[in-house]
């Protein structure tokens, strides 16, 4: 009996002490010497959980910076954020062995050879030293990312990762010049929510282990020598980036691309034929910025492609920009066409060659496109689009006009119109005209330019 008492006061000072040391464990903790780290377990004990975690020696000015090791952080089992970035002696890191870690920013040595024992992260940020080649041997424990991984630097992938991931992943290589297989870094099973980022890096191959039909987004600056291999087999694509290439525009001619929400292509060097370049792209759903090409020539792969519709073009003015592209000399699209007479307000085109610009368009397109009124065809009005005046084809006498913007609000009222309207100023946008006389109302659609 009293063995049971005994047991059971011991049992209830160990818990009580060890919740009240768990009660004053701190947020963050900064290693800064071997002895810190080796207290750590005395000093701690009952600490298990971290929303910050520094190994950092720039946070320890003044401080003895000698780490060797990191073992006695095994107890820890979860960290928020990790700093790994340390120029000191340390031999390797398998002691850091949480369980997760929600983001991890490391800077890695060449010289840690033993792999870490973290197997779950939300985001892996490595940047690998760029003085010498380094590779993933330190990383072959990890089985899950929920969010990013990034690779920064010269890192050869190998051996290959085998990893699982969570619906919002994305995978960054960055300033990477060594020959490398992108499928060694990617998870085990394929997502169509993957985003992917390729800068400043080269001699990528991009054959993959299965195929994607679908993904979230593409986005490519600055890189040479890649095998897209799989990337063009993509249908589907929520946000397309191509920025500052310089060797690649041939690349590009065989993607089987079909759909696309976003498709911004801009500050490229590189030879881009509009009459190669995504031959099967049939939608463009949100937004078209091409800008700043050099060697942007045509237009001719946006012909079959349907114009924006799902977005608010009231608030969004930059719907399409078509600006500063040196050798786009012609501005005769189909697709401008079609898109300027459903909203001209939210497009943007000049600054091209051969003065390529919004009043070539509407010339080029349709000069005088009469708006029939739906109950009476005799009377119409020209030119439309137009920069200001308008007039109509017969003189309407007594007749007086309002004109409405797309809100539905009251923006002009003329009384005794004759046979002109002066409309400059009236902002560039679309408009509702109603003519009114003492038997009846006729309406009128018009777009008005700058």
């Amino acid at each position: 009996m009293n063995k049971i008492l005994f047991a059971t006061i011991f049992y209830v000072i160990w818990c009580f002490t060890d919740t009240t040391i768990s009660a004053q464990c701190p947020k963050t903790l900064s290693f800064c010497s071997q002895e810190d780290v080796d207290s750590f377990p005395s000093r701690y004990r009952g600490c298990h959980v971290f929303d910050t975690l520094y190994i950092d020696f720039s946070h320890c000015v003044g401080l003895p910076k000698d780490i060797t090791n990191l073992d006695s952080l095994s107890y820890i089992k979860y960290v928020g954020y990790l700093v790994l970035n340390s120029a000191s002696d340390i031999s390797d890191v398998s002691g850091l062995s949480m369980n997760k870690v929600d983001y991890m920013e490391m800077h890695m040595q060449k010289k840690w050879i033993k792999p870490m024992k973290i197997d779950t992260f939300g985001r892996l940020d490595i940047n690998f030293p760029q003085d010498t080649v380094a590779d993933l041997k330190l990383f072959e424990h990890i089985k899950y990312i929920n969010g990013d991984l990034t690779f920064i630097g010269n890192a050869l992938f190998v051996p290959p990762l085998r990893f699982n991931v969570g619906d919002d992943f994305d995978i960054t290589v960055a300033s990477n010049h060594r020959k490398n297989d992108l499928k060694n870094v990617m998870p085990q099973k394929p997502n169509s929510t993957i985003h992917f980022s390729f800068i400043n890096s080269f001699n990528l191959n991009c054959e993959l282990d299965y195929d994607l039909d679908s993904i979230y987004g593409f986005r490519m600056s600055g890189c040479d020598k890649f095998n897209l291999g799989s990337f063009k087999k993509v249908k589907y694509c929520n946000v397309l980036r191509f920025f500052s290439q310089r060797e690649m525009g041939h690349e590009l001619e065989d993607f089987q691309l079909e759909d696309v929400n976003s498709f911004i292509v801009a500050n490229n060097r590189t030879l881009l034929d509009g009459s190669k370049i995504f031959p099967n792209l049939k939608n463009i759903k949100a937004f078209l910025w091409l800008e700043e090409n050099d060697n942007l020539e045509n237009l001719t792969f946006l012909d079959n492609c349907e114009i924006p519709t799902d977005f608010d073009f009231i608030a969004d003015k930059a719907l399409i920009r078509i600006e500063n592209n040196d050798l786009l000399e012609t501005c005769n699209s189909n697709f401008l066409c079609r898109a300027f007479k459903e909203y001209p307000d939210s497009i943007k085109v000049r600054g091209n060659f051969n003065d390529c610009n919004d009043e070539l368009i509407f010339s080029e397109c349709n000069p005088i496109t009469p708006i029939v009124d739906y109950a009476e065809n005799e009377i119409f009005i020209y030119p439309n689009p137009t920069s200001g005046r308008i007039q109509f084809n017969k003189n309407m006498g007594l007749c007086n006009l309002s004109a409405y913007n797309l809100q539905g609000k009251l923006v002009k009222v003329i009384d005794k119109i004759g046979s002109d309207v002066e409309l400059i100023d009236l902002p560039a946008g679309i408009y509702f005209l109603d003519l009114r006389d003492n038997k009846s109302i006729k309406r009128f659609k018009l777009i008005k330019v700058d």
